[in-house]
């Protein structure tokens, strides 16, 4: 699921891909390489990953990384991670856990009328 990296103007960027939608934990080598590159790194980073990185419920259903506490946990020993950004639920939430701004935005496929656009520029 974490696959990419890049650097936009001076602030790092971490990508999952959440491709699998049915599989949502994050392998051990691909935490080894989070926990690496991180600390490589020490600059303002924003995580971006399909499935949320906490703990998320919707209608009694599990729809976070299986994984997430360990995946935070790496996260906060990197204190310039600043945000993780999701989608996944089609749900609006925003959660500050440990310091950190967790972001889940609104699907763009289930309302329609601009009230309800989800489309977001970061």
């Amino acid at each position: 699921m974490l696959d990419a990296n890049y650097d936009a103007e001076g602030t790092d960027h971490f990508f999952a891909e959440g491709s699998d939608w049915e599989n949502d934990n994050i392998p051990e080598e691909e935490l080894a390489w989070l926990r690496d590159d991180l600390a490589q790194n020490k600059k303002p980073t924003v995580v971006f990953c399909h499935h949320p990185l906490y703990e998320f419920y919707k209608e009694g259903s599990k729809f976070h990384v299986t994984n997430f506490a360990e995946v935070q946990q790496i996260l906060q020993e990197n204190s310039w991670v600043v945000a993780c950004l999701h989608g996944h639920v089609h749900k609006e939430d925003v959660s500050i856990i440990n310091g950190i701004t967790y972001i889940t935005r609104l699907g763009m496929v289930d309302f329609s009328g601009i009230e309800n656009n989800a489309f977001s520029i970061v």
